[in-house]
């Protein structure tokens, strides 16, 4: 798995749907998707979620494209993946924003897929119990009001920070741009090959921005030295 930086440029948003299209083709690839949560990215979004009648929940909020959770390597647990080809799973609004856009949002609702631990810190029995509830969440500004959102699918949890830190409960949503802060890409075969054809799809997509790709195994190796090094202290 490859984690790539800088997609928010706007040279490189301007081109990722094709740059996406182009990578799914390549010999080796096997997936790749854009994301707003990378592996030891930095980034914490968290906002407070209310079911109808009950006290705000923090969680995680974040979103993906509809390629995410296979190129994460995430299961299904209960329900099913975000679809192109459903309105209603479409969260987008513009960015900047539109006052008018997100009160249609509100207006009409959306879908969205809660992570495992998502579900039980919202009190569901289990991963089949929470499909078709709603819960209000704050995704627009606060002058549009709250988006009264669907709960469509479970995902399982992925481990997005150190060990250290806790598995963050998480409301995913799918958008189709202006959201996303890494792309990611799952090969099979020689990582040095996978690599080399991101970097020459790359290079003719968006040939004035250099390439900036890690291995999500050296990241994660990093991040348990530097916890190795912090219990040694």
């Amino acid at each position: 798995l490859l984690q790539l930086n800088g997609i928010q440029r706007a040279q490189v948003e301007a081109v990722a749907p094709t740059l996406l299209q182009e990578l799914r083709k390549q010999p080796g690839i096997v997936d790749a998707a854009r994301v707003s949560l990378g592996i030891a990215s930095g980034n914490n979004s968290t906002t407070d979620v209310n079911l109808p009648g009950g006290k705000p929940v923090t969680l995680g909020i974040y979103g993906v494209d509809t390629h995410a959770f296979d190129t994460l390597g995430m299961r299904v647990i209960a329900g099913r993946n975000f679809s192109e080809a459903i309105a209603l799973d479409d969260s987008t609004t513009p960015n900047p924003p539109d006052l008018n856009a997100e009160r249609a949002l509100v207006a009409r609702g959306t879908n969205i897929i809660l992570s495992e631990s998502a579900v039980a810190r919202l009190g569901f029995a289990s991963p089949a119990a929470a499909l078709g509830k709603q819960i209000q969440a704050p995704m627009v500004s606060n002058e549009a009001g709250l988006v009264m959102a669907t709960i469509v699918g479970v995902v399982s949890d992925v481990r997005y920070r150190s060990a250290r830190d806790p598995v963050q409960p998480i409301l995913y949503y799918y958008v189709t741009g202006g959201a996303f802060n890494q792309m990611m890409v799952r090969f099979s075969g020689d990582p040095q090959a996978a690599r080399a054809t991101v970097e020459r799809v790359w290079k003719r997509s968006v040939p004035n921005v250099p390439l900036s790709a890690r291995y999500v195994e050296d990241i994660v190796h990093d991040l348990y030295n530097i916890d190795e090094k912090s219990a040694q202290l």
